[in-house]
């Protein structure tokens, strides 16, 4: 089997800061969590993500977000949620999909069924009538609800949701105040505290190389020929390939290519060979972050999808291919040669 690399990605250094959020006192958030919601709602400035006090007066558009604790994290979805949506609704109807006011995209966080910081600005529910409640006012639910079945039924997730004051006939609203506080107390008699300063010097993340490689002499033997539906037909396994990929900085991601050459009969002359497409190949990813191309490819000379990394990732990933090869009927019996040519290109 040939292997072919090309356009291998250039490595380079990225410098990587990280930044520490203080936190504030939970006394001083705007949060409550209403009969019904699933953990409980923070209203965070989305520039300097601390909390906002209780009752700040906010207008559509100021880019509010949300988060379950004061120091913000992620709210924790459910293995069920195909989506995540952000909705307004009357109060009591947060769990009923079709009396929606009003609804807003959401996204989970990569890899997982989590959200991150989504939105709490009225003006992000794009979908629905949440402008025309700025002349009516009042009392809604604005929150996230993880859904599955297309949209159509709420995730084991359930629904995230804090209450809004709209000011009628304004664009000014308030969430409401803080549900809990916290009353700090002293410590014990004879309790001591100290502090220790904590620092850490870090160095700038260097990528490696995109490499891809197969076993020392490497070879794809089919099994022993059965005649289905009156050909011959023979199965196999491609054999493991790996793709190492060690640019942790740029993360550009990769696609896997392969190419099928005609099979040649040993012994034989050319007016014997049989055409590449008679192989089917289906891609499979064994480990690692890439993914499989879909469906039973038949070989061709030229390249065809047979896996990628998405941006975003790096490390090893380890694929390979089920192997069918089916002779045409006019084919001479004996055994038969090819090559699979595997490509691999960097994003």
């Amino acid at each position: 089997m040939i292997i072919t690399k090309r356009r291998i990605a250039i490595a380079g250094v990225f410098a990587v800061a990280l930044a520490a959020i203080s936190p504030v006192a939970a006394a001083n958030a705007a949060t409550a969590t209403p009969a019904g919601s699933a953990a409980k709602w923070y209203t965070l400035n989305g520039t300097t993500l601390q909390p906002y006090a209780a009752d700040t007066v906010l207008h559509w558009g100021d880019s509010p977000v949300a988060s379950p604790t004061a120091t913000w994290s992620n709210f924790k979805g459910s293995t069920d949620a195909e989506e995540v949506v952000m909705f307004l609704s009357k109060p009591g109807e947060e769990r009923t999909i079709t009396n929606w006011i009003a609804t807003g995209a959401g996204a989970f966080k990569r890899g997982t069924k989590d959200v991150q910081l989504p939105s709490a600005d009225l003006a992000s529910l794009t979908n629905g009538n949440a402008a025309s409640i700025q002349a009516i006012g009042g009392d809604y639910s604005v929150g996230i609800a993880f859904t599955k079945n297309t949209g159509t039924a709420i995730a084991d997730g359930g629904v995230i949701f804090n209450t809004v004051h709209i000011v009628k006939g304004t664009d000014t609203y308030t969430f409401d105040s803080p549900a809990e506080s916290t009353t700090p107390t002293d410590p014990p008699a004879g309790t001591q505290t100290a502090s220790v300063d904590v620092s850490a010097t870090t160095v700038a993340a260097q990528d490696g190389a995109l490499e891809l490689s197969v076993p020392a002499g490497a070879k794809a033997t089919l099994g022993t020929a059965a005649l289905v539906n009156g050909l011959s037909t023979s199965t196999g396994k491609l054999g493991s390939v790996t793709i190492k990929d060690g640019r942790v900085s740029s993360t550009p991601g990769w696609d896997l290519t392969s190419g099928v050459a005609k099979f040649s009969l040993t012994g034989g002359t050319s007016a014997d060979d049989i055409d590449a497409k008679q192989l089917g190949v289906k891609p499979l990813v064994t480990s690692g972050p890439a993914a499989a191309a879909a469906g039973n490819q038949a070989g061709t000379a030229g390249d065809n999808k047979f896996a990628s990394a998405a941006a975003g990732t790096s490390g090893t990933s380890v694929v390979d291919a089920d192997l069918t090869f089916v002779a045409p009927a006019k084919s001479k019996a004996g055994t038969y040669t090819s090559k699979v040519t595997l490509t691999l290109v960097s994003k």
